[in-house]
């Protein structure tokens, strides 16, 4: 599928769609373009791609237990990594470019998630549950690349995902 280039200063209003039952993808959309797909895949879905118009990037975890995510290109070169901290939600996105953003949720009580930097929130995630359109993404201000705004997108998507396959988990057992 060709996928539409991302413009920041056209969309502020984003959202995660599922798509498929037995093997699940999502697609980001601003309701009239898809920008990208992400799919899981892997051994107990340690690893995710992430495909969009200009660019892939593969999300994969160093070990089964480990707290370290690191992403590539393509080609197998790093673009940057996310380290979750010890018994908190808070997951650190370092950029090879120096840039550092925190991915967080601020309220126990609700289903929402920030992305933030130094100078204040990037962007906002609303979760639903068991809802076609999972999440919600509010850009709050475009101050990098198109390209690295859809890749914290995918990035803070790829972690509600995970977070929430993690608690299913837990309760399970």
């Amino acid at each position: 599928m060709a996928y539409q280039f991302f413009s920041s200063v056209k969309a502020k209003e984003l959202q995660i769609r599922r798509h498929g039952l037995i093997t699940p993808y999502y697609e980001l959309s601003d309701g009239k373009s898809t920008f990208g797909k992400l799919k899981f895949g892997g051994l107990f879905l340690r690893q995710a791609t992430i495909e969009t118009a200009n660019e892939t990037w593969i999300f994969k975890r160093k070990n089964l237990f480990s707290k370290i995510i690191t992403i590539t290109d393509k080609k197998g070169l790093t673009v940057g990594q996310l380290v979750k901290k010890w018994f908190s939600q808070s997951v650190l996105l370092t950029m090879t470019d120096g840039s550092r953003s925190q991915f967080s949720h601020p309220s126990f009580w609700k289903r929402r998630y920030n992305f933030t930097d130094d100078q204040g929130k990037i962007m906002e995630f609303k979760s639903r549950f068991a809802d076609r359109n999972p999440i919600e993404i509010t850009l709050t201000k475009n101050f990098q690349p198109d390209n690295q705004t859809l890749l914290m997108a995918f990035a803070g998507a790829y972690l509600i995902l995970v977070l929430r396959r993690e608690k299913a988990a837990a309760a399970a057992h």
